[in-house]
């Protein structure tokens, strides 16, 4: 083996250069057909209510408007989906409970999980790793911002029509219904949003106990590629999935055959790795060598132990180079993180295309269906009504607050 510090050299390009400047160029305009969409709707709101505010929260507009919005939001989604990179599923193998694992987790969360996504067997020690911590705070902290901004607009403008002498009574009764349609507007969105990020984390963990689950593992990191979950608030950074003895090497198995690429750490050299790597050279899958320097200088430098895993393993990692890191540093040096992405993007650069997994059973697939049909029901009346409490509360403050009359004794 060819152990080294560093990786030199460029990244592969992992998609064609025409395609990549065409989803960007796309993302790009309707990102800008977002933004005039929400710049017309900041101008004309004014100007529409000072006109005719009957109009403006009539109920035929009402509807028309919520129907712009999801649009807006579905356009939105395609922008920024087109304009992020692809992702690979890549299989992490390596001895359990070792504490250098750490350091693995801690360069997926600081920046790996963007291009990358991978899939690991059950770990105490490696812990799931849902969405990015800029998304989880953009997903949490968006909607309040803006609702922020949205009622401080519309007192503003409240305020300041109200100082006209001109203007009947129900421009009072209208900005109030007004900034109360925007309020549960938004607080549906902060509802979808983090019940978004519940369903990322329970999808995070998965437990492998018979056939059918491991079908349901397999088709999981399946959708990792796919397109609608680019975004990497859509889907885990990693999965654990927690497997049962009897079904661990099929399940090793089952997943190579699902991933481009394959990254095993060597710091500790066991008989199940020894397996893993022979499996992994019978299948011809690409891999990527990494350890831990300390680590590996032991096991490479002494005689007795586990010595004929040992000398199975350093044979069949023949002259494959294997990138070392240190525990001692928090990302595990200044250049493994940099070096791990290189090598990465080699390994997944010309993999051939996944096997397809064995389809689930129809009435498996109806039942899965059946679930997320009742949960997303459940989850929109559960939107609708708050979102409607949340309006009549909002209406009903700003109402009684801008009306001297209500609150004359």
């Amino acid at each position: 083996m060819r152990i080294i510090d560093q990786l030199a050299g460029d990244p592969p390009r992992l998609e064609q250069k025409f395609w990549r400047r065409a989803r960007i160029t796309i993302g790009v305009v309707l990102l800008l057909i977002c933004a005039f969409f929400v710049l017309l709707l900041v101008y004309l709101t004014p100007r529409i209510m000072f006109r005719d505010p009957e109009l403006y929260m009539s109920a035929d507009r009402l509807i028309v408007r919520t129907r712009n919005l999801c649009i807006l939001l579905g356009v939105a989604y395609l922008a920024t989906n087109l304009l992020s990179a692809p992702k690979y599923p890549i299989l992490f193998l390596r001895r359990f409970g070792l504490d250098v694992n750490s350091v693995v987790s801690r360069v997926i969360k600081a920046g790996l999980g963007r291009r990358f996504r991978f899939v690991a067997l059950d770990d105490s020690r490696f812990p799931p790793i849902n969405v990015p911590a800029a998304e989880r705070w953009l997903s949490r902290l968006g909607p309040p911002v803006i609702a922020v901004a949205v009622l401080g607009a519309s007192a503003a403008l409240l305020s300041r029509f109200s100082t006209m002498p001109d203007i009947g009574g129900n421009l009072t009764i209208e900005t109030s219904n007004m900034m109360g349609y925007w309020a549960g507007v938004i607080w549906g969105l902060l509802v979808l949003a983090l019940t978004h990020l519940y369903r990322v984390r329970h999808h995070s963990r998965r437990n492998v106990r018979n056939q059918r689950s491991l079908q349901v593992l397999l088709y999981e990191i399946r959708k990792l590629s796919k397109w609608p979950f680019r975004l990497s608030l859509m889907a885990p950074q990693t999965i654990i999935a927690r497997v049962d003895d009897s079904l661990w090497q099929q399940t090793v198995s089952a997943a190579l055959d699902q991933t481009p690429a394959v990254l095993i750490d060597v710091s500790d050299p066991t008989a199940s790795l020894q397996w893993e790597i022979e499996q992994l050279r019978e299948s011809s899958h690409k891999c990527v060598f990494i350890a831990e320097r300390d680590h590996l200088r032991l096991w490479t430098e002494r005689s007795s132990g586990d010595s004929e895993a040992q000398s199975s393993i350093m044979n069949l990692v023949g002259n494959d180079e294997v990138l070392t890191y240190s525990a001692q540093s928090k990302l595990g040096g200044p250049a493994f993180r940099q070096g791990l992405k290189l090598a990465l993007s080699r390994a997944v650069c010309g993999a051939p295309k996944p096997r397809f997994p064995k389809p689930l059973p129809v009435i498996w697939r109806l039942w899965r269906i059946s679930k997320s049909a009742l949960f997303y029901a459940c989850l929109f009346v559960l939107v609708l009504i708050t979102g409607m409490i949340v309006k009549f509360v909002v209406t009903e403050f700003v109402f009684y607050y801008n009306c001297p009359l209500c609150r004359t004794p």
